[in-house]
């Protein structure tokens, strides 16, 4: 019984042997390419040998290993975090414009209106800064802000993250606000 595994074993070990010689020899048979003129000069590259062809030698083609991830104990040491890159593109306040004048009947019940390219994050927040103090905060794109004093202030818009870090911060836009006043109603008369 042993005799007769080992014969068996033997003779797929040949049978093994022989295919790959005649792989091998195949492969490298199928490499042989004969280059042959033309009477206009062209270069006339075939398998198939002519009577005025030349063998021509085929080199192997260069090829790049495949990529090997790293195991955990080959792992090359941590390097400092990478900074997540920018998400917004773009912040600014669309209305009111820069310089623009608040008449009295529009400053009780201003509404800022922000542009953000793309579009603000669900886990994100606009905050209005009048003069550099928040004085809004909000999801949505128009923000009211009432009873702004009369005169100057500077506005702006800032995206704050969840944990209320500053994102990003629109240019400031300036505008003036008008309101009566009792000392000018007195004047007028």
């Amino acid at each position: 019984m042993m005799c007769l595994i080992s014969s068996r074993r033997s003779s797929i070990a040949r049978l093994l042997c022989i295919l790959c010689l005649t792989a091998a020899s195949y492969a490298q048979a199928s490499t042989q390419v004969y280059v042959t003129r033309d009477a206009a000069g062209n270069l006339t590259f075939s398998d198939r040998a002519s009577a005025d062809s030349e063998a021509h030698d085929v080199n192997e083609l260069p090829t790049v290993p495949a990529f090997v991830p790293l195991s955990a104990d080959r792992a090359p040491p941590t390097a400092a975090p990478v900074q997540p890159e920018r998400y917004y593109t773009s912040l600014q306040i669309l209305s009111p414009s820069n310089q623009e004048n608040i008449p009295t009947g529009l400053a009780a019940s201003l509404n800022i209106l922000i542009d953000v390219i793309p579009a603000l994050r669900a886990e994100d927040t606009f905050v209005v800064l009048v003069d550099g103090s928040p004085i809004a905060s909000g999801h949505d794109n128009s923000i009211p802000i009432n009873q702004l004093i009369r005169g100057q202030h500077l506005l702006e818009a800032v995206i704050k993250d969840a944990n209320n870090k500053e994102i990003l911060r629109s240019p400031a836009v300036t505008v003036y606000i008008q309101r009566h006043s009792i000392q000018n109603q007195q004047l007028q008369r």
